[in-house]
């Protein structure tokens, strides 16, 4: 009896042991990347519609934020009875946690208003496979909703929830993430290769201009020290002088008085165009002055010469509110994007 006493403890003690080697040889960090894409959405006419958007000239978030909205309108707009999307904005979080584990304080994604519904996600936990989110929404004078959802590595999830039932308009929300463990073997060109997958816009039609960021070097150097890997960068793409009319951050951009409806009235998909399948998303740079005027335009992307010319012819005689930083008038830079979708 005793022999076999001592078997069962040295037994427990080697299954001590293998579970203590598991925990010293789990990745002490994780590389995470989570983006949230929201929408405005309603019933209608099968379209999208993209917000001005005063950020720098032809940088390629802006680009990759377009091309994947347009991605999952696509996708989502058969799946939820919605017809109509209106892009509210994209939030990514691209960082290095310690340790799988809940963390003890939940990252905030996304602080979305829509008409007194104020929409929230946030990262509550990540593991090697997965993140846990929560998605909660509160609206003014009603009762609060929450959701909790895991998203797969490389993966991504949408929930859709109906803020308005007599105009069936709601709110449409996107969440992707990957996870990267990362010990002691994990080399440079291993997170580059990560890097670069995670960046890989969906929508096959509009290619990105580069595979990496700022940020993604940020992360590289932070892993590994600076200089260790440098990353291809994308070229600028600014065609017009930020001397004349340096890039300044708005309190709001610059909004077409009438709304969108101000440029969808004068919108027309030219013959020719149409007759070849054309389609696309035209990128335009608008100088707005301090009394709300288009004082220049230019092609920051374009598509094909008939589509960005009927883009141009989009925004004649638009009139926009004034651009406001520091509660003063200002000019400004802004970009608009149109986009042609054969229906």
């Amino acid at each position: 009896m005793k022999h076999l006493n001592i078997k069962l403890l040295l037994l427990a003690l080697g299954l001590l042991l293998c579970v203590g080697c598991e925990r010293i040889g789990a990745p002490a960090k994780y590389l995470i990347s989570a983006r949230v894409t929201s929408f405005a959405t309603q019933s209608g006419s099968s379209q999208i519609h993209f917000p001005v958007m005063a950020q720098r000239i032809g940088s390629d978030e802006l680009v990759r934020e377009i091309d994947e909205a347009e991605y999952y309108y696509k996708k989502l707009s058969a799946l939820y009875d919605f017809k109509t999307f209106a892009l509210l904005g994209t939030q990514s979080l691209d960082t290095v946690l310690q340790g799988e584990a809940s963390l003890p304080n939940p990252v905030t994604l996304l602080p979305a208003k829509l008409s007194g519904t104020k929409v929230t996600v946030k990262l509550l936990a990540i593991n090697a496979k997965k993140g846990e989110f929560q998605w909660s929404m509160q609206d003014s004078g009603k009762s609060d909703k929450q959701y909790f959802f895991p998203v797969e590595n490389g993966k991504s999830s949408s929930i859709g929830v109906i803020v308005d039932s007599l105009k069936n308009a709601g709110v449409l929300t996107v969440v992707s993430f990957w996870v990267m463990p990362i010990d002691k073997k994990t080399t440079p060109e291993m997170v580059k290769q990560f890097l670069a997958s995670k960046n890989r816009v969906k929508n096959p039609a509009n290619p990105i201009l580069s595979e990496f960021s700022e940020t993604d070097q940020s992360l590289l150097d932070q892993l590994f020290g600076a200089g260790k890997l440098n990353l291809p960068m994308p070229a600028r793409t600014d065609s017009l002088s930020e001397k004349e009319v340096p890039f300044i951050n708005l309190d709001q951009p610059p909004l077409p008085i009438g709304g969108m409806s101000a440029i969808a009235k004068r919108f027309h998909y030219p013959d020719i165009a149409r007759d070849k399948q054309i389609q696309g998303t035209v990128f335009l740079s608008l100088l707005i002055d301090s009394t709300g005027k288009i004082a220049r335009k230019k092609i920051l992307r374009g598509v094909h010469p008939e589509l960005d010319r009927a883009a141009l012819a989009c925004i004649d005689s638009v009139q926009f509110s004034q651009p406001r930083a520091a509660n003063k008038p200002v000019n400004a830079w802004v970009t608009l994007p149109i986009s042609f979708r054969l229906q």
